[in-house]
């Protein structure tokens, strides 16, 4: 692509808000689209009026309606498509496998009402392709109301972010399987029973799935199976037989579960970079805070690795990003040790958040090679500790602060 395809996905679902509230100018682009590439009309549908995610689309749906938003001008096509793409995604047959009943699930009975059992990366995909997982606005989480000269329009909430780190989690094949929640509702015409004997969930007839729960895990899915078809990988799936009530009950009693705070949770990616560098910290025997790093420890995990995060790792590619992780590792003990060499109180106490914001403001300088003494660590952390700054006090941390902090330090 000319440009990147988040930028065109930005672009679209800007422009499908004022189409979907222009039932006219709706109508028309479903017509082109369908006549010009053959595609079913209700599947454009459910992507202009917000009933599917362009997050996951496949990439001859994003190319079809650049072309129809235009009705055929191209304007939004020639910003973001080479020729080679035009030509493959404008005159391909999209002709996809389509799912034949009755489906078979290999299943385990729960009770009158639910099942669970595995299922393949490439099944769900496909099921949610051939149109069979819905998004129901009755029971799953709020929609967000999108406006355009005064009227609005309801649209499915996506956290572009959440999807994009779950679609690499897959990718590497590091995402532990967890259990996406399918629900056949009891207000639609369906045909579905449970074969004790082989362990199979028969459903001879069904108009559609409600998902209940893994949504954004489905959009990264797709993703993924969008740029390599190939990919397998396996999941779990529970498959319930919910009225409405039931079903909202249901994700009410998902959301309920115990949340930590973001720097906790955080500590919990054994994949992450900062966390890989505050393991290093913590376990070599060369740093004197040897074995104080922890969620509840003499030093705050989760604070520490938000820090490392935002003076090494923001922003940059994760591939360049693990090219530092033993340099930023023995910087940082080195402005541990400094700290600690100075006052032997940091041996044994308890770091206070600016206490850790202290040594990693002057790792960093220490990284980009200016020279440090543990005074200079030793002052700042006093400073801060009697600076009235409401910034200083939130356990943060913004550009805004480390300006404030160079200020301080330049001052002194």
């Amino acid at each position: 692509m000319l440009r990147p395809k988040e930028e065109l996905i930005t672009l679209l679902d800007a422009r499908l808000v004022r189409i979907a509230i222009n039932i006219k100018r709706q109508n028309e682009v479903i017509k082109y689209c369908h006549e010009k590439f053959k595609i079913e009309e209700s599947i454009l549908s459910d992507y202009i009026r917000g009933q599917k995610a362009l997050v996951g689309a496949p990439p001859h749906i994003l190319y079809i309606l650049a072309a129809g938003l235009d009705l055929g001008k191209d304007i939004l096509v020639n910003q973001f498509y080479t020729d080679a793409e035009k030509e493959m995604l404008g005159n391909e047959s999209f002709e996809d496998v389509k799912i034949e009943f009755p489906l078979r699930f290999k299943m385990i009975k729960v009770a009158d009402d639910s099942w669970i059992g595995p299922i393949n990366v490439k099944d769900l995909h496909l099921l949610y392709k051939q149109q069979l997982i819905n998004y129901n606005e009755n029971t799953q989480r709020a929609l967000k109301m999108a406006f355009y000269k005064g009227e609005g329009v309801y649209r499915i909430v996506v956290n572009r972010k959440a999807v994009e780190q779950i679609r690499e989690s897959f990718h590497e094949r590091r995402y532990i399987p967890n259990t996406i929640t399918l629900n056949i509702p009891d207000d639609i015409e369906n045909d579905f029973y449970y074969n004790e004997e082989s362990c199979e969930l028969v459903i001879r007839k069904l108009e559609m799935f409600d998902i209940l729960d893994g949504y954004h895990r489905l959009l990264a899915m797709s993703q993924e199976m969008n740029e390599n078809p190939d990919f397998e990988y396996p999941m779990e799936l529970r498959i319930t037989n919910y009225g409405v009530e039931k079903a909202r009950q249901f994700i009410y009693q998902e959301d309920q579960k115990t949340k930590m705070r973001k720097v906790d949770s955080d500590t919990y990616n054994n994949y992450s970079l900062e966390n890989r560098v505050v393991s290093k910290v913590n376990m070599d025997p060369n740093s004197d805070v040897q074995g104080m790093i922890n969620v509840n420890g003499n030093i705050d995990q989760g604070l520490l690795g938000m820090l490392v995060n935002f003076f090494w790792f923001k922003g940059i590619p994760a591939a360049d990003g693990r090219k530092i992780v033993l340099d930023v590792s023995q910087t940082l003990i080195q402005s541990f040790n400094l700290l600690a060499e100075y006052n032997n109180d940091y041996l044994v106490k308890r770091y206070t958040y600016k206490d850790i914001l202290s040594v990693c403001y002057y790792a960093r300088k220490i990284y980009d090679g200016e020279a440090v003494v543990g005074k200079q660590i030793y002052d700042l952390c006093q400073k801060l500790e009697v600076d009235t700054d409401v910034r200083i006090k939130t356990n943060k941390i913004s550009k805004p602060i480390v300006n404030y902090l160079n200020r301080m330090v330049e001052e002194a």
